[in-house]
C-alpha cells in the first residue's frame, strides 16, 4: 500500500514539474506553436508601376482580375462543381475536370478571370471554391510599341523590353502581414499585424509620344502591305537631345497576347537586327573628306559613265554620270563617285570616321538585346573593301545606329546617346531619375555639319530623295538601297533588297528626324521610291499634329 502511495506521489510530482516546465519554463515555445497553428505570414503583393508616354498617356497599366481555386476536401461532388465552374469560366468541361483530378488537395482552375465571371461564381456560393483578387498587366496600344514595352510573365516579372530592363523600378516590394487562418491554412480574418509594409512600383515615363508612335506604326503597316515587304522599321527622334519619340517594327505582336507568340517576334528590331545600309552609309566617307579638307563641295569627280572596274570587280551606278561635283555625288548617290573619294580618304580614316559616327558600337540605349553591328578592323579589309564600305557594303548596322549618325549631322556634329526613359517617379511623386541629353562625343565641327545638311537638303530637293519632299517644309535626307547578301554563298542577291530613307527637318535647324526601312519590298525596291514616300506620309501626318514641329 505504501508502495502504491509512493508511486502515486512520484507521478503527481512529475506531473506538477512538467506543468511548471510547460507553463513557465517553455511558455514562449508552446505559445509560438499555438499561434502558428492559427496564424500565418501573408504576402501582400505590391502593385506594379505604370508606364506612361511623355505626355502622361497610359502605355502599360494594371487591371484587377481574379484567381479561382478549389479546396477538394471541402467539396462533396467534384464533378458537379467542375461542370458549374466550366460553364461560367467558358472552358471545356473535360479540361476543368482533368485539373480537379490531380492529386493535389488545392487546385487552381482559373487565372486572370474577369470581374464579371468572378462575381457570378461568388454568387453561386460553391463549397470549397475560393476567389482571390489578383492583378493583370494590360497594354492599351495592343500591338503598337509592343517590342519596346515588352511584357510580364504570370508571376508579374518583366520578361522583355522596358518591362524587363526596368523591372527593378516597376516591381516594387511585397509586404508581409500576419493573418488568422483556418485548419486548411486559408486566410479567414483581416490582417491584424504587419511585419513589413508593401511598396508599390515606380511610375516609368518614356520619351515616347503615343501620337507619334501610332502614326509611325500605321504608316509602316501601310507601306509593308503596299510594297509587299517582309517587314520594316521606323524610328522618330529628337536629334538635339537623342530622345526617342517613336520606335516601330514589323513583324510584331500584341503585347497582351505575347506568350502566344514565338520569342522571335519579341525582338526590338531597330536595335537587334542588322543590315547592310547601302547608300545611307555614304555620309561617312563624305564627312571624312570634307572635315579633313580632302575634298570641297564643288570639286569634281569623274564617274566613269556608270561603270568602273576596280581590283577585279565592277562598280555600277543606277544612272550613268560623267563628271559630278562632290555634292552631286551624294545628291545623285553615285557609287563610283563615293568609291573614288574613299580611295583618297584611305582605309584608316574611313574606319575612324565610321567608328566616330557610332558604327560598330552599341548606341547605349537602355533597352535589352542591342547589338553592335559589324565594322571590321582595317587589317581584315581587302583591297576592294574601302570602295565597298564607302557605298554601304561589307558593313552591317542597326536602324538606330543610322538614325543617331544622321542626328549628329542634324545637330551640328554631336553624337548623342539615345534616350527611352524621360523620368522615373516613386508612388509618392518623388522623381528618382530625369532624362538629360548626353553627348557621347563631337564627331565633326559645325561648319562640316552645315555643309552636309545643305547637300542632304539638295538630295531631297532635286536628287534621289525627291519623293520625300513635304510641301511647305524644308527637308534634308538620304536614300539607301542595298542588295542583301546571299545566305548560302558569297555575293549579293539580284532580287532581294533593303530600302531605306533617313531625313530630318527643318533642314537648317532640325527638330525631328525620321528613319524608315523596308525589308525586301517588291517589285519596286529602291529607297527613293519605297522608303522616301513612307517618310513623307509620316511627316505630313506629324505636321497635322504639330506646326511648327516641337523642340
Amino acid at each position: 500500500m505504501k508502495l502504491v502511495e509512493a508511486c502515486l506521489g512520484l507521478a503527481a510530482l512529475i506531473l506538477v514539474a512538467r506543468l511548471v516546465q510547460i507553463q513557465i519554463v517553455e511558455h514562449e515555445h508552446y505559445e509560438w506553436i499555438a499561434n502558428n497553428q492559427h496564424t500565418g505570414d501573408y504576402l501582400e503583393k505590391a502593385k506594379r508601376g505604370v508606364i506612361l508616354d511623355r505626355n502622361g498617356k497610359p502605355l502599360a497599366l494594371n487591371q484587377p482580375c481574379y484567381e479561382i481555386a478549389v479546396h477538394k476536401r471541402l467539396v462533396e461532388d467534384l464533378a458537379k462543381t467542375g461542370e458549374r465552374l466550366a460553364r461560367v469560366l467558358q472552358r471545356d468541361k473535360s479540361e476543368v475536370l482533368h485539373a480537379l483530378d490531380k492529386p493535389s488537395p488545392f487546385v487552381v482552375v482559373g487565372r486572370r478571370v474577369p470581374a464579371e465571371q468572378a462575381h457570378t461564381i461568388q454568387m453561386m456560393r460553391l463549397p470549397g471554391v475560393t476567389i482571390t483578387e489578383m492583378s493583370e498587366r494590360i497594354y492599351p496600344l495592343n500591338e503598337k510599341l509592343a517590342q519596346v514595352l515588352g511584357f510580364v510573365g504570370i508571376d508579374g516579372k518583366g520578361l522583355s523590353g522596358v518591362e524587363y530592363a526596368f523591372d527593378r523600378y516597376l516591381k516594387g516590394h511585397d509586404g508581409l502581414r500576419v493573418v488568422q487562418r483556418d485548419a486548411l491554412g486559408k486566410k479567414v480574418m483581416p490582417v491584424y499585424a504587419a511585419t513589413e509594409e508593401e511598396k508599390d512600383g515606380d511610375t516609368l515615363v518614356l520619351t515616347i509620344d503615343r501620337v507619334v508612335q501610332v502614326i509611325a506604326e500605321e504608316e509602316l503597316d501601310a507601306a509593308v502591305a503596299k510594297y509587299h515587304a517582309k517587314g520594316g522599321s521606323v524610328v522618330v527622334l529628337n536629334p538635339r537631345s537623342g530622345e526617342i519619340l517613336a520606335m516601330a517594327s514589323r513583324p510584331g505582336f500584341d503585347a497582351n497576347q505575347a506568350p502566344k507568340r514565338a520569342p522571335n517576334a519579341w525582338r526590338i528590331r531597330p536595335i537587334t537586327d542588322i543590315f547592310e545600309p547601302g547608300s545611307t552609309f555614304k555620309i561617312v566617307t563624305m564627312m571624312a573628306a570634307l572635315a579633313d579638307s580632302i575634298k570641297k563641295p564643288n570639286d569634281i569627280v569623274f564617274c566613269e559613265n556608270g561603270q568602273y572596274k576596280l581590283f577585279g570587280q565592277t562598280i555600277n551606278d543606277p544612272e550613268k554620270h560623267g563628271w559630278l561635283s562632290v555634292r552631286d555625288v551624294l545628291k545623285y548617290s553615285s557609287n563610283i563617285g563615293i568609291a573614288k573619294i574613299a580611295q583618297e580618304v584611305g582605309k584608316r580614316r574611313l574606319f575612324q570616321a565610321a567608328r566616330s559616327l557610332g558604327f560598330g558600337n552599341k548606341t547605349g540605349i537602355d533597352l535589352p538585346g542591342e547589338v553592335s553591328g559589324i565594322l571590321k578592323n582595317p587589317t581584315e579589309w581587302s583591297r576592294f573593301s574601302v570602295a565597298a564600305i564607302a557605298y554601304g557594303h561589307e558593313v552591317a548596322v542597326t536602324p538606330l545606329q543610322v538614325a543617331m549618325a544622321y542626328a549628329a549631322v542634324a545637330n551640328g556634329g554631336k553624337l548623342m546617346k539615345p534616350g527611352i526613359v524621360k523620368e522615373i517617379r516613386t508612388p509618392e511623386g518623388e522623381r528618382v531619375f530625369q532624362f538629360r541629353p548626353q553627348k557621347i562625343r563631337t564627331v565633326m565641327n559645325e561648319k562640316t555639319a552645315a555643309v552636309l545638311r545643305d547637300i542632304l537638303r539638295q538630295v531631297v530637293e532635286s536628287g534621289t530623295g525627291q519623293m520625300a519632299r513635304v510641301e511647305g517644309l524644308d527637308v534634308a535626307g538620304k536614300t539607301g538601297t542595298a542588295q542583301k547578301p546571299l545566305q548560302d554563298r558569297p555575293g549579293y542577291s539580284d532580287n532581294k533588297f533593303v530600302a531605306s530613307f533617313v531625313g530630318f527637318f527643318p533642314a537648317k535647324q532640325p527638330r525631328l528626324l525620321v528613319f524608315v526601312d523596308l525589308d525586301e519590298p517588291f517589285p519596286v525596291h529602291s529607297g527613293g521610291h519605297v522608303a522616301a514616300p513612307t517618310f513623307r506620309k509620316i511627316v505630313t501626318r506629324l505636321m497635322e499634329v504639330w506646326s511648327p514641329p516641337p523642340v
